[in-house]
């Protein structure tokens, strides 16, 4: 991994884990649970073609994302296995990881969003990045609690321990939600809004924390 400033993080002491590549269905089993049952208007349903394999769909998009947060970040569970967050650093692929990727991708589009819809999911991807910084940042891409678990505050405790592992980090942390509920858990963790659009077709609101510490 290039060095953007970047350290690796301490987990002591901490109630949660980076898993192994080995691990991966246990992440993508939590954030299949998290997302299986929400609203329609949002990133993950835009993105999974709405038709009566929804679930199958579904599924491979939380595998895709978790192989693709192995390759560009880390992948980090709480210690109950209930909660995950797919974190994405500043880092360059080799070659060998570019060509899974494109692997990937290619899957993607075949098993779940539809290559008729390729060209359309690709500007919503490219309007999402837009307010991103240029210069290297920690993002976390999706964070998930197992559905039977949800309400009982997981998922912020999650992310302020990655906060706590990230502290000796100089990089901003950028973040995305369209919840008014997490404006608020963030806003408490440090964040500050960067920018709010509608411009995807729902409420959409960007913070940003100057580093970890």
């Amino acid at each position: 991994m290039a060095n953007f400033q970047y350290l690796e993080p301490s987990y002591k002491g901490l109630k949660m884990r980076k898993l192994s590549p080995a691990e991966h269905q246990l992440a993508a089993d939590i954030l299949y649970s998290a997302f299986s049952d929400i609203p329609l208007d949002n990133s993950i349903n835009f993105v999974v073609k709405q038709n009566a394999k929804k679930a199958s769909r579904l599924r491979f998009l939380m595998r895709y994302l978790v192989n693709t947060a192995f390759m560009k970040g880390e992948v980090i569970v709480n210690d109950a296995g209930t909660a995950c967050a797919l974190l994405h650093l500043p880092t360059r692929l080799t070659i060998i990881q570019r060509l899974k990727q494109f692997w990937w991708d290619v899957k993607l589009a075949n098993t779940t969003i539809g290559w008729n819809r390729v060209s359309k999911i690709l500007r919503r991807q490219k309007a999402l990045r837009k307010f991103h910084p240029k210069e290297p940042h920690i993002h976390p891409i999706i964070l998930g609690v197992m559905k039977a678990e949800q309400g009982k505050g997981l998922g912020i405790q999650l992310i302020r321990e990655l906060l706590q592992a990230y502290s000796e980090n100089k990089l901003p942390v950028i973040i995305e939600t369209t919840t008014h509920e997490n404006i608020r858990l963030y806003q408490k963790s440090g964040f500050r809004i960067l920018k709010q659009t509608e411009e995807l077709g729902y409420p959409l609101t960007y913070l940003r924390l100057e580093n970890a510490g």
